[in-house]
């Protein structure tokens, strides 16, 4: 069995909220593959520059 680590890992993260968002850069920042799941459309709408944002150098 392969082990897990950070740049071979898939997550999920359900909700974009200030928590959700933040917990997707995390593993972004770790270099997990991250899908964000979010039913609200105001927050759907600004996770994705949330996380763009936050990896930026």
């Amino acid at each position: 069995m392969d082990s897990i680590s950070p740049a071979n890992a898939r997550t999920v993260i359900v909700g974009g909220g200030t928590m959700g968002a933040d917990v997707a850069v995390v593993l972004a920042r770790g270099g997990a593959r991250v899908t964000g799941v979010e039913f609200r459309a105001a927050h759907r709408e600004r996770l994705l520059p949330h996380v763009r944002a936050a990896l930026r150098p």
